[in-house]
């Protein structure tokens, strides 16, 4: 009985382009859906492992580049650009994690905030 409540919300929030014709507040949804997952991304790391991330908006920008790259250069859909830029981040992100997921406290921090100069 607990799945209605969401179920609803999700019709509701699915139809929302269909009843709001204008730009401007469809952009604004866009943006809000956006930084919410990349807010809840890095709440689940800082609020859950208590480790600060400095590099967290790095991996996020570099998703954002590569779809954009994907799109623009390769000629590829948006669809199939979206979760090619999610593995090419999840790659940059393997890289990073692995040797910064050894180290604790201010070294991890200090370990994911190289990842900014790649």
């Amino acid at each position: 009985m607990k799945k209605w409540p969401i179920i609803i919300l999700l019709i509701l929030v699915a139809s929302i382009p269909l009843i709001v014709k204008a730009n401007y507040p469809i952009h604004l949804l866009i943006m809000v859906g956006i930084w919410s997952i990349a807010a809840s991304s890095l709440n689940l790391i800082l609020g859950f492992t208590g480790q600060a991330s400095l590099g967290h908006a790095a991996f996020f920008g570099i998703g954002a580049y590569s779809s954009a790259l994907l799109m623009i250069k390769a000629g590829l859909s948006f669809w199939l650009a979206l979760p090619l830029a999610c593995l090419i981040a999840a790659f940059f992100g393997l890289l990073i994690g692995l040797p910064a997921l050894r180290t604790r406290g201010s070294y991890f921090a200090i370990g994911t905030l190289a990842s900014i100069s790649l």
